[in-house]
C-alpha cells in the first residue's frame, strides 16, 4: 500500500456515473469554488495557495479537463478504471 490507502477499481457502471457527473460540472466552477486563502488556512496539500489566483485557476482547469477526457474515454469504451491517490 502506498499513498492514501489502497487502489480502488471503479467498474464500468461507476465510471459511467462519474463521467456524467464530471460532464455536468462546468469548468467555470473551478474559478467559482477555488478559495486559496481557505485552502492555505486549512493546510490543504499542496501548499501552493500563495500563487497568483489566475495561475491556480488555469492549472486546475487543465487538471479537470484531463480528468474529464480520461474518464470520458473509459466510459465510452465501457472500461473500468483503477484509482490510486499518491
Amino acid at each position: 500500500m502506498s499513498g492514501y490507502g489502497p487502489a480502488r477499481i471503479l467498474r464500468a457502471p461507476a465510471v459511467a456515473i462519474i463521467h456524467e457527473a464530471l460532464d455536468n460540472f462546468p469548468d467555470s466552477n473551478v474559478d467559482a469554488r477555488l478559495d486559496p486563502a481557505a485552502f492555505r488556512d486549512a493546510q490543504i496539500y499542496p501548499m501552493i495557495w500563495n500563487e497568483l489566483r489566475e495561475a491556480l485557476v488555469a492549472e486546475y482547469k487543465g487538471f479537470l479537463q484531463t480528468l474529464k477526457n480520461h474518464v470520458r474515454s473509459a466510459a465510452q469504451a465501457q472500461q473500468s478504471l483503477l484509482a490510486s491517490l499518491q
